[in-house]
Order: structure tokens, then sequence, then C-alpha cells
């Protein structure tokens, strides 16, 4: 099946909620986020060393064609609201027919205090109200709690286990695939501010 190729006719947004921004990853940005990474994300994300600045570069140039070329891609950066701390990041790519898959991560500083659920929360709902789309899926392996854990409390429904699905890094992995749909209910939480969020929740840069 051909993947859907959306029109080009807005600039990626800045998304607003739950303390937490999501925005574009800019070149300015490579040096924090090559002092973030550690070993935990790069077993993760299967990468045989740490990221470098130059590759990071070129990452963030992939990261902007995904968008400006046919927003095929919206790789964000999940920054503190406060203080404009860079906590993590998340990222939607679309498989076509309505469907797009998300991956999300969190630095080590600052795992375990909702970070990751909150711009996951965030990003499903800028996906399902702004992109209208119909589904949305996350592939987790089965011993990250962590982030079993974020799925399910952003509304996410496990549908079975993908053996052998993917290789990462060294080694072949299964997966557990998850899924959340436009009918399905809101998590509680992000209903509660949905008003607030779809008034003022998405920037224009």
């Amino acid at each position: 099946m051909r993947r859907r190729r959306l029109p080009t006719t807005r600039p990626q947004p800045i998304l607003r909620g739950d303390g937490v921004v999501l925005r574009r990853p800019e070149h300015d940005d490579v040096p924090s986020l090559v002092a973030l990474e550690d070993d935990e994300m790069a077993r993760r994300f299967g990468l045989f060393g740490p990221s470098t600045a130059t590759l990071l570069h070129a990452a963030v140039d992939q990261w902007h064609r995904g968008w400006d070329v046919d927003r095929s891609v919206a790789n964000f950066l999940s920054c503190r609201g406060a203080d404009g701390a860079i906590v993590g990041g998340v990222e939607l790519r679309h498989q076509g027919d309505g469907v797009a898959q998300l991956s999300w991560w969190t630095f080590a500083p600052y795992r375990r205090r909702g970070w990751a659920g909150a711009a996951v929360r965030l990003l499903c709902h800028w996906a399902f109200t702004d992109l209208r789309l119909a589904r949305l899926e996350a592939l987790v392996e089965p011993d990250n709690v962590a982030s079993l854990g974020t799925a399910r409390a952003a509304g996410f429904t496990e549908e079975g286990l993908l053996r052998s699905k993917q290789t990462i890094g060294p080694r072949r992995a299964d997966l557990v695939l998850l899924a959340r749909v436009a009918a399905d209910p809101a998590p509680e939480d992000l209903t509660a501010g949905s008003s607030r969020l779809s008034a003022h929740g998405v920037d224009e840069h």
C-alpha cells in the first residue's frame, strides 16, 4: 500500500499542554542532545555507540525533511513548560491509510516523573484532532515496563506480541503491539483539559 502523503501547507506546530511543550528539534539543540544521551537509550534504539554531533546534525536535517517535504514524520523534542529544559522526545511516522506509529524517549535525569506520558497524550490529541488520523500504534519491547505503562496510561490497548519483529542493534527483538483508535475514550486527565488544548495548545512557528 502506498503511503499517504499529506500536503505541506503549514510549518510544524508547537504543541502545549500538561506542563510540557513539544517543539521541532533544531541544530542549536545538538550539544544538549549529545550530553543527555545514555546507555539505556542506546540499547533501546539499537545504537552501537554514543551519538556524535555530526550524526545528530544529520538526524535534525532528516527530521526536518520528514515534515517539510511531505509531513510523513513529525519529530518533537519534549520540553519542560516551566523553563524549556529538554526532557525527551516523541515521534509520529505515517504508515498510510490513516495509521501512524509513535515512539518516545525520556532522558535519564527526567525519567519516572511523568514527562513521557504527558508528551504521548499531547501528541495523540494532536494526531486525532488536527491530523485526523484513525489509528495510532506503538511497538514496545516486553521488558520495557516503563514504556508499556506510558502507552497504557495514554489510552493504548495491547493487541498482541509480534515475535522476532525487529532487529535492534545486534539482537532480534519481540515487540508488543499497542494501539489506540480515534473512537477510543481519551485518558481522563487529557479529557479534562481538552478544550484548553484545542483553543490554545497549537502554535505555529
